[in-house]
């Protein structure tokens, strides 16, 4: 190969590797190993020997191998080399994965690229060694394993000689096989390092609003990955995922809530297993218990409340409904969090989770929609649902009167421990009780609001009267029809009654439908209950 034959080949190599993506640049760099640079120099090196031959010859220090054989000659043999040279570097790169010897050099990457706001590249080399990471995170890799194992104890001992607590630390204690032990782990300490540096990338990224929110817009699912794994931070990664989902109207949490609409039961939604995101935390409801996701759902939802709270007369959810129900709900981080709730609830119902899955939050959701409620004058308050805030308060109370309604569907044998009395005491195992307690709290916040105008005070009573009298016609789930009734009657959980409220739910009383008020007090087959509950409120 002439020099201006290697010199075209050295400039297309550069060229290349200048065109490549500047990830892809970052991620060569870091595979790059000891291996590579041996390819490399020895593949300059024999090319150099080949084409300065004749002088080292004439110096006298070249290896004599007779002449050139089988058609080779000095040209065809040099771009041998280069091309079986770089076919050793890809092959080696590609298939080689991240050392952990390599953790630091990545750490100091990783900070840059944050320190910079370079997320996308981040995000790039943390999902191509996520394995990696993920192993020497734990310190499940051989050196690790190793230096663990020799390593001596580093607690101090303590001892009490004469009367007196004697510490030591560990290198007075240690014996000669200790000492031993020490000095075979020395070779191996760097794990620890590397170790730490992994942990270190992990932290850094993972706790970044804004790394986080460009893995939201780039690869949420890469997300659900994150969070499966055990990592320290993955519930405050879990916290700035779900925010940064919310925030943005076309993330996918969006699009999958409202891609779950077909029912498998009265009550209970479909989840598809193109949904992903809901598949992980919902299809198996024991992910959802653990990882907790209704803690950031929920806060988002009260801190959306406090913020359109702040816009007091430009707050467009005291506008008119418009197209709302139809579409503007599905962009609305309060009616995401609420139907996430809904499927969240009625598959831990049904996968017979003892937790009530914070249901609670639904009250605090209410009251807050209720503070907020403030119709403007062009509000046509005969409409089924006026204004969103409407809308989203009937939501809250058909999805709560949706588990008391899936509840009934359960077993007879699983009756006993869902509801262990009739009292308005919290029993946190059980979603039916917590939800008939919830919903009197809803109840409540809803009628002292005094802005949501009589006629849907009456609507929303109704939702839950219609349940109570379903409930009440089965045996199995009198009990709940009991604690559901006392829970209309006290506002949920409390001990004793309050005026304002019982006189809030009479004015609700007389609006509602007097059919159901009649089949409420003489066909519901739960006797004085009911009765001392409601006669006194029935005009």
């Amino acid at each position: 190969m002439s020099s201006e034959a290697l010199l075209a080949v050295l400039a297309a190599a550069t060229a290349i590797y200048t065109i490549l993506p500047a990830e892809r640049r970052l991620d060569l760099g870091l595979r790059f190993t000891i291996i590579d640079w041996l390819l490399i120099s020895s593949a300059l090196l024999a090319i150099l020997y080949i084409k300065y031959f004749p002088v080292l010859d004439a110096l006298g220090i070249t290896i004599d191998l007779g002449p050139w054989r089988w058609g080779f000659n000095p040209d065809n043999s040099s771009f041998l080399i280069i091309l079986g040279a770089t076919i050793g570097i890809w092959v080696h790169s590609h298939f080689w994965k991240l050392r952990p010897a390599k953790m630091r050099r990545f750490l100091a990457l990783a900070d840059e690229l944050l320190a910079v706001k370079n997320y996308s590249h981040l995000l790039f080399l943390i999902e191509r060694h996520f394995h990696t990471l993920v192993y020497v995170y734990a310190g499940n890799f051989s050196r690790a394993r190793i230096y663990r194992r020799l390593l001596p104890p580093q607690r101090p001992i303590i001892q009490e000689v004469n009367g007196t607590i004697r510490i030591e630390s560990p290198s007075e204690s240690r014996g000669l096989a200790a000492r031993l032990k020490g000095f075979c782990a020395k070779p191996f300490a760097k794990a620890k390092i590397e170790k730490e540096a992994a942990q270190d990338i992990i932290r850094h990224a993972l706790t970044d609003d804004g790394f986080v929110s460009s893995l939201v817009s780039i690869r949420p699912y890469f997300g659900l990955d994150i969070v499966g794994i055990a990592f320290q931070e993955r519930f405050d990664f879990q916290d700035l995922f779900f925010r940064a989902l919310l925030q943005d109207p076309h993330s996918i949490v969006y699009r999958e809530i409202r891609n779950t609409q077909n029912l498998v039961s009265m009550y209970r939604y479909h989840i598809p297993d193109e949904n992903r995101l809901l598949t992980f935390y919902l299809s198996n409801p024991k992910v959802a218990e653990t990882m907790r996701p209704y803690k950031p759902l929920g806060d988002f939802a009260l801190s959306e409340l406090n913020r359109r709270k702040r816009l007091r007369q430009d707050d467009d959810y005291n506008g008119p409904l418009g197209d709302f129900d139809r579409e503007g709900a599905w962009r609305c981080s309060i009616h995401a969090c609420i139907r996430f709730f809904n499927i969240m609830v009625t598959e831990a119902l049904h996968h017979d989770i003892r937790w009530h899955m914070w249901l609670y939050y639904f009250p605090l959701l209410a009251k807050g929609i209720g503070e907020n409620a403030n119709p403007w004058p062009d509000v046509e308050l005969n409409r089924e649902w006026p204004t969103p805030y409407h809308f989203l308060i009937y939501q809250l109370f058909q999805a709560m009167s949706g588990w008391l309604g899936e509840s009934s569907t359960l077993p007879p044998a699983r009756w006993d421990a869902l509801v262990t009395n009739d009292n308005t005491e919290h029993q946190n195992d059980s979603i039916p009780k917590s939800t008939a307690l919830a919903l009197g709290q809803s109840l409540k916040y809803c009628l002292l609001c005094n802005r949501l105008d009589s006629r849907f005070d009456a609507y929303i009573l109704e939702i839950a009267l219609n349940r109570l009298k379903e409930l009440a016609s089965q045996s199995k789930t009198a009990r709940l029809a009991s604690v559901l009734a006392r829970s209309i009657k006290r506002g949920g959980d409390s001990s004793r009654g309050n005026a304002q409220y019982e006189e809030a739910l009479r004015c609700a009383l007389r609006k509602t439908d007097p059919i159901l008020r009649a089949e409420i007090r003489d066909t519901v087959e739960l006797g004085s209950l009911i009765r001392a509950t409601f006669d006194s409120q029935v005009d």
